[in-house]
Parts: C-alpha cells; structure tokens; sequence
C-alpha cells in the first residue's frame, strides 16, 4: 500500500511479509527506483494478513498492521520517516482479516474478523473496543467506502454482503471484493476464473471479465484516476498457472468502453496461430468447394446448349 504523507513529493510504498516484517520503501531521485529504508520486525512474527493506511492527518501518517497470530498493531509514521508506536493489541478469537480507519478525529479502526465473522471498532489512541458487530459468520475479504459510510465483505457462503458502515444494517446481498469508479460499482472475484462488476446501488451485474479459464481470481485492486477506473486481478499457482489482468475502464460520458490489456505469453500466441490456421483451412476448402461445383455446373450448361443445336 501506499503510505506518502501529504506534503511529500517522494511516494513511500509498504508492504508485509510471510515472516512478520513491515517494510517500507520510498522512492528514490529517479521516479522509477525505490529503495528499501526501513524493516520492522513485529511482535512474535507471525505472517502480515493486511495492512491499512490513513494520510489525513495534518503531518503524520498512521499505519495498521495485522498478523496471522491475532496482533493489531498501530504506528504514526512522522515526515522524518520515523515509526512511532500508538498501540499493540491481541485479539483473543479471530484473525484479523480486514482493517479500515473511521473518518474521525481519534482515527479508530474497523477489525473484521476472519473465523468469527465480527467488526469490531478499536478506539485510535488506546485499542479499547468500542462496538462490536456480528456481519456473518466467516469473512473472507472487505472493502469500506468512507464516502457512502458502507462495507462489503465476502462472506464465504453465498457471495458479497453490503452493510451499512455504522450500525451494520443489511443492504444487499450480491471472492476478494472492493470498491470502483469512485464507489459506483462493486468488483468481486470468483473460483471459476471470472471477474465480476456489480451495481452498488441495485445489485445487477454489469460486466463479467474473464481472467483465466479456471481456478480462483484470489486477489484483486481497484485505481480510479483522471477519468479511467483500473480493475487489476490476479490469481495464484495453488492449482493453476499464476496469472495477472490489467482492466482499463474509460468513463464516457454516453457509453463506457471496457478493454482488456493483456501480455502474450507464448501458450496464448500457439493457441492464436492455431485458431487462424483452422480457420483459414476452412475458409479455402469451402472456397474450393464453391469453385469445383462452378466448373460442373458451366460444363453441363455447355453440354445442354450444344445438345440443343444438334
């Protein structure tokens, strides 16, 4: 994830590890190098799930971190690039799945719970808990729009589930799952190798984008920028050959254009070549087809018309 703070005008990139580092990169002069500043080590080590990050302070950037062994951990990240930490907290009866800062003023924290399908609210300053909220039984992703105060989550039964973000209230119930084209759509993956974009509003499926012919579309992003929306999926190499789409949504005013930007691999390239072969072999069998029955049918007419003047 991003973690830049407002004024800077070098990007800081974060991001977590299987062995329990945080590790945050920033950029460097040339605007396509970053360089490996900081590792942090969390406490006990256990994998990072997820991280979130929340730049509206007026100087420094908070960072929320979760682990595979239930710790949500907390740090403000000042403009001298120095961690400072806010809180540490155990969670006794789930893992952390999802985290989310509230829009206030103590930057609380939103915690959905993986095994017992619970969001609770952390108070920013303390990690004392402030409400709980039962959303299903399992969660399996989340996404929050601040903007239209909802959440959506996975709720590994049948499908996406959409929530009001304050009490919880059940809005429609439609595998990683996240906001899109400034909230307007939810986009959600599958384990059939398809990508689906849903209406927020009313539910109905607007588009189904195919990222491969099988497997699960595991993990999935959204970027919304100057007028075009990009859908980026991946998928792992559990059962499957690793994949990752590139989707380009151009947001006409009268009729929007979904294109698929795809790199050639050389399996694709084979199978492209073999589809025009079959095809061009058919297309010159009928060809010869046509053209020997019209030679038949000028030799008969000629046969009749000679037959005629004798």
């Amino acid at each position: 994830m991003w973690a830049t703070h407002p004024d800077d005008p070098q990007e800081s990139l974060c991001f977590g590890t299987t062995v329990g580092y945080m590790v945050l990169w920033q950029q460097g002069p040339r605007e396509s190098n970053f360089k490996d500043f900081l590792a942090k080590r969390l406490t006990q080590g256990g994998e990072v799930i997820v991280l979130a990050c929340n730049t509206s302070g007026d100087t420094k950037v908070r960072i929320a971190v979760s682990t595979r062994d239930k710790i949500v951990q907390v740090w403000n990240y000042d403009p001298k690039e120095v961690l400072h930490p806010v809180f540490l907290v155990e969670l006794g009866v789930t893992i952390p799945r999802h985290l989310g800062f509230a829009d206030n003023v103590t930057q609380d924290i939103y915690v959905f719970g993986l095994f017992n399908g619970q969001m609770q609210m952390l108070r920013g300053n303390d990690s004392k808990i402030i409400s709980i909220h039962k959303v299903s039984q399992r969660i399996g992703s989340a996404a929050i729009s601040d903007r239209h105060n909802q959440f959506v989550v996975d709720n590994n039964l049948d499908g996406f589930s959409l929530h009001q973000l304050d009490d919880d209230a059940y809005i429609w119930v439609p595998k990683q799952v996240a906001f899109g084209e400034d909230s307007k759509v939810i986009v959600g993956g599958s384990d059939h190798g398809a990508m689906y974009v849903f209406d927020r509003r009313m539910g109905a499926t607007l588009d189904v984008l195919h990222h491969t012919d099988e497997g699960l579309v595991q993990t999935l992003t959204t970027h919304d920028n100057a007028g075009k929306s990009m859908i980026i999926t991946a998928s792992s190499g559990f059962c499957h050959k690793s994949s990752i789409c590139l989707w380009a949504h151009i947001q006409h005013k009268e009729k929007p254009v979904m294109s698929l930007k795809r790199h050639w691999t050389l399996g694709s390239v084979i199978k492209y070549i073999w589809y025009m072969f079959i095809n061009l072999t058919i297309l010159l069998a009928a060809g010869a087809f046509v053209y020997q029955n019209l030679n038949v049918w000028s030799i008969k007419s000629i046969y009749m018309a000679m037959g005629k003047t004798h």
